[in-house]
């Protein structure tokens, strides 16, 4: 019974450690590969709907709990850093428990899946426009993998530097530089996005640049319309409320 029982904790053992092994080749093989360009976006054309979510859902699972936990050891310096409005910092931002990390590591995939199946088929639509010739499914399964590879390297080692510096009492100094090395890796992102475009659509560089740029400028497009439209709202509501407090109105 001592040796069935020494065999199977023998199995377990190995069987634990393979799944070590396997989660370091991801990280290391796959993601890391994706992140440095030893592994371009054209390889990755073959990558289906499936595979490309899973690694998504792996990475973010990791940085949603290191993001969670960041949130928790920071929480007194962030407070702190707000101490100028007040008790408001504290009523806006509430206190990080065990539980907020837990939720954290799970709405944090759920968000990145929805997101990249929203925008893959925003990109989709738009390239269609521009004469592209790939799937669907294939695209946001490439889309998924490379924001997988990023998210599961980059801002993975950005979300533990801040945990580091939060540890050491020094988050809010640190804040200016994770900030930077996100606006590069963003950067970054979209660059492999417009390769991974090209190759997936079949589009010319160009062509694919303007798929991926375009729905922006849309978007900033209406923003800005938006904000106009507000301001003249604003603007008017003024106007009206000071005419009918000034006797007589406001002179013309």
């Amino acid at each position: 019974m001592q040796n069935l029982k020494l065999k199977y904790e023998k199995i377990d053992t190995l069987h634990s450690s393979t799944q070590l092994r396997e989660v370091k080749n991801v990280i290391c093989n796959d993601w890391l590969d994706i992140l440095l360009f030893r592994k371009k976006p054209a390889d990755l054309t073959a990558t289906s709907f499936g595979d490309g979510l899973k690694h998504l859902v792996i990475a973010n699972v990791i940085v949603g709990a290191l993001i969670g936990i960041l949130s928790y050891v920071s929480y007194s310096q962030v407070i702190a850093s707000m101490e100028g409005l007040g008790g408001l910092g504290a009523a806006l931002i509430p206190e990080p428990t065990v539980v907020s990390i837990v939720t954290s590591a799970i709405t944090t995939p759920i968000a990145a899946v929805i997101g990249i199946v929203i925008i893959g088929a925003i990109l989709h639509l738009f390239s269609k426009l521009f004469g592209g010739k790939g799937s669907l499914s294939n695209y946001i399964g490439v889309l998924a993998m490379i924001n997988a590879a990023v998210t599961g390297t980059a801002t993975l080692i950005i979300t533990v530097i801040g945990i580091v510096a939060a540890l050491g009492g020094a988050f809010t100094a640190v804040q200016g530089i994770t900030g930077l090395l996100g606006f590069v890796v963003g950067l970054w992102l979209l660059i492999l996005t417009v390769l991974a475009t090209q190759a997936v659509q079949q589009l010319s560089r160009g062509r694919a640049i303007a798929a991926i740029l375009l729905p922006w400028i849309i978007v900033i497009i209406i923003i800005m319309i938006l904000v106009v439209f507000f301001i003249g709202l604003i603007g008017a509501s003024l106007a009206g409320a000071l005419g009918g407090a000034i006797p007589g109105g406001l002179p013309v």
